[in-house]
This record gives C-alpha cells, sequence and structure tokens, in this order.
C-alpha cells in the first residue's frame, strides 16, 4: 500500500488518502512556511486555508492515515423512525427469539404474527430485513447450520478500475458451516472473465486437514458441469432452507460490503462518483478483499479440520 498503513481507512478512500498524505508530507517537510505556500498547498487539496491548516494539524500530530478527514465513508442519517417502539421492539425480539439465521420469510411472518397479537403496527418488511441483516453482521456464534462448504457468488462494493471502464469485482466465495469461517474465495475484475472455480479448489484443498471430517460441497449456482468436476454435492430431496450466502454473509466481509443482486445494486460509476472514493486498482482491490477476509475471519468461532468428502 505504498508504504503507508491504511488500515482503519475505507478501501474506496485509499487513493484519495494517498494523495492526502503525499501533498501534506511535502507541506510538512518545509523549513519556513507561509501563508503563500499554505495557499498553493490548500489549492493542490482542492480546500480552504483553514481547511487545510487543520489538516496539516492533524497529520503532523498523528501520522494515522485513518485519522485523516475523509478517510471513511458518511453513513446516510437515518430516517426518523415513526414507529412505536413497541414495534420495533417486537421486531428485535423476535429475532433474539428465532435467531438472526433464521428465513427472512420467517422472520417476517412472526414479527407480523407477534404485532397483530399485541395490536400494534407491524414494522415495514424493509426494516424488519434490516434489522435482521444488522443482527446476522455482529453474530459471532457458531449457526445451528449443517456442516458443508458452501460456495456461491457475489459482488465487492467497490470501484475497480478495468481499463477504461469502472466495475464492480465478482467474487466466488467458499463458507465453511457451521462457523461460517470463509476458507477461501477468487476475484475477477475483468468483466468478461468469471473467478476461476479451480483456482479456488485448489486453495480449498490446501486448507484441508487428512485427520478433519468429511464435508460435503454444495455449490447451488455453479453449472451442472463445475458442481461434477469438483465433486459438489446436492442433498437428496432437494430440501428447502439450506443457507445461502446473503444469509450468512451479508451485509459485508469486514469492511468490504457486499452486493448478492448485482441488477440492484448501485453502479461501479456511481459509486466512483462518490465524494473522495476513487476507482481502485487490481492491487488495492486484491489488498481490500484480503485485509477484510482477514478481519471478518478473526471475529468467527475457531473452525473445525474439515476433509472433502467424496
Amino acid at each position: 500500500m505504498n508504504g503507508i498503513d491504511l488500515s482503519g481507512v475505507d478501501p474506496t478512500r485509499w487513493p484519495e488518502i494517498r494523495r492526502r498524505v503525499t501533498i501534506l508530507d511535502e507541506y510538512c517537510a518545509i523549513p519556513e512556511r507561509t501563508q503563500r505556500s499554505r495557499r498553493a498547498y490548500a489549492e493542490r487539496l482542492g480546500i480552504g486555508e483553514a481547511h487545510f491548516s487543520a489538516l496539516a494539524q492533524i497529520w503532523r500530530d498523528r501520522r494515522n492515515p485513518a485519522d485523516l478527514p475523509g478517510a471513511q465513508a458518511r453513513q446516510s442519517p437515518k430516517p426518523a423512525n415513526r414507529l412505536p417502539c413497541a414495534s420495533t421492539d417486537v421486531a428485535r425480539d423476535t429475532i433474539a427469539d428465532i435467531g438472526p439465521m433464521a428465513r427472512r420469510r420467517d422472520v417476517l411472518i412472526e414479527v407480523k404474527k407477534r404485532c397483530a397479537a399485541a395490536e400494534i403496527t407491524a414494522p415495514s418488511d424493509a426494516t424488519i430485513t434490516n434489522m435482521l441483516i444488522a443482527a446476522r453482521g455482529s453474530h459471532g456464534d457458531v449457526t445451528a447450520f449443517q456442516p458443508e462448504i458452501l460456495i456461491d457468488t457475489c459482488a465487492a462494493r467497490l470501484p475497480a478500475q478495468h481499463g477504461d471502464k469502472v466495475v464492480l469485482p465478482r467474487l466466488l466465495v467458499a463458507v465453511q458451516l457451521p462457523e461460517r469461517i470463509v476458507v477461501s474465495y477468487d476475484v475477477a475484475i475483468d468483466p468478461v472473465l468469471a473467478p476461476s472455480v479451480d483456482r479456488l479448489m485448489a486453495k480449498i484443498r490446501a486448507a484441508a486437514d487428512p485427520t478433519g471430517a468429511p464435508l460435503r460441497v454444495r455449490a447451488p449456482r455453479l453449472t451442472d458441469l463445475e458442481r461434477t468436476a469438483i465433486g459438489a454435492t446436492t442433498p437428496l430431496g432437494r430440501p428447502t432452507g439450506l443457507p445461502t450466502l446473503p444469509q450468512l454473509l451479508a451485509p459485508a466481509i469486514g469492511e468490504v460490503g457486499l452486493v448478492f443482486q448485482l441488477a440492484k445494486a448501485k453502479s461501479a460509476d456511481r459509486l466512483a462518483s462518490i465524494r473522495n472514493v476513487s476507482p481502485l486498482s487490481e492491487q488495492d482491490v486484491g489488498a481490500a478483499i484480503q485485509q477484510a477476509v482477514a478481519a471478518y475471519n478473526s471475529r468467527r468461532p475457531r473452525a473445525a479440520p474439515f476433509t472433502l468428502a467424496s
């Protein structure tokens, strides 16, 4: 990452924060700084002199890129909740009672049932879903799902530069259950090329332990040919209620947001147009995802040793 520690900096801000650090280092190295030099450097950053002076002071005192204004994504303010507290309390209690890994459909039905019994207005489906996703993101315990390795696809919410286009990197992810550990992943930035199943499986085999319990591989969105090639199985009877990737990983791996329905996602160009956000190089995309996976896995229970079921 060009010699500076960008830990704690939103990956979409890496290019801009590098630029700011370079300019601030140049300015701080001037032996006798004048108003003229301050004005010139402020113009290079595109900010006012007073703002630049405050920025330079932060950098001189702390030298931590994460402390610089613009290092973090701004969260959109949440709209005022006009529902009575009792309604959201019912939703929160329901999620706690039946578990954050429960199917969204089951949670929606149960919340509405309890609200009707209490004769109070039920939260909207979107509100309940957001509460469920937040609960899943903070859930650190082992799930009740059967042991297996789930392989599925998603995209990273990172604007990546590919030639003259800005794209969302696509991921093929392998998650070990019941711990929800990300065993391996493969990334594709070129829109023409899909993430490599072969590379992913090579990483899974490298992580396997001959003394571990055999785990089946389930890959519901790969082709029949790909599933056959990697030995993926379909449970007998095609049972419903099997865990899905959004259920396990939404809304993010570490600090990298995930997209599970590309058709509904904010485009990469729109992401890159946000203030202080710049398209990332392929190297930065790889570093951001690697860092995010490590942070995510560090918060999960230790995974049991496994081998691949034949």
